[in-house]
Order: structure tokens, then C-alpha cells, then sequence
């Protein structure tokens, strides 16, 4: 007989699952807009071979690095959008528990 003890086998794949996505911190955003400038930067000298080629006609080689572009920033404002969501969830959940003034004239 085992006695191993029942745990919960939940994966953990998606963004929202990802406890520093759904509700990022002011600190995860200055990371994460960091990284994501960085990366950025780096794709674009690397495609343009350090700015001495023209970024554009696009090349159809680089495909793939302007989907990663393209990615990068779409997660980065999807992370700026779950903090302001949380911020006013926070600011509401903070206007309801505090007393509401009567306002005597």
C-alpha cells in the first residue's frame, strides 16, 4: 500500500495562470518594459545588421524576428493592462469598505 498524498496536478500553461502576469506589480513592469525595450533593440540591430541596412522593403528572412517583435509587445501591453485592471479592482474593492460620509448641509 502507498501512502502518497493526493495533489493537485494542475498545469500551469497559460498567462493567466502565471501569478506575475495576471497581477503584475510596478516592479514586474519596469522588468518587464526593460527586457522587452532591450530585446526589441537587439532584434532590430541584428535585422538591420547594426542600422546600416535599411529596415525596410522587409526581407522576407526576417519573418520570424518581426512575429517575436510583434509577440514581445503584445505580451508587455497585455501585462500593462492586467495591472491597471488589477489597480482599479484593488481602488474599488478599497471604495467599498471604507464608510461613506453623509454629507450635512
Amino acid at each position: 500500500m502507498s501512502s502518497k498524498k493526493k495533489t493537485n496536478n494542475k498545469q500551469t500553461g497559460e498567462a493567466g495562470d502565471v501569478p506575475f502576469f495576471r497581477r503584475p506589480t510596478k516592479m514586474v513592469l519596469i522588468i518587464f518594459t526593460s527586457l522587452w525595450a532591450l530585446a526589441t533593440f537587439l532584434i532590430l540591430a541584428a535585422a538591420t545588421n547594426a542600422f546600416t541596412e535599411p529596415l525596410f522593403p522587409v526581407s522576407t528572412r526576417f519573418y520570424i524576428l518581426f512575429a517575436l517583435v510583434l509577440y514581445n509587445t503584445w505580451a508587455v501591453f497585455a501585462l500593462y493592462r492586467n495591472y491597471f485592471i488589477h489597480q482599479r479592482t484593488l481602488r474599488d474593492e478599497e471604495a467599498a469598505k471604507s464608510p461613506k460620509k453623509d454629507k450635512k448641509t
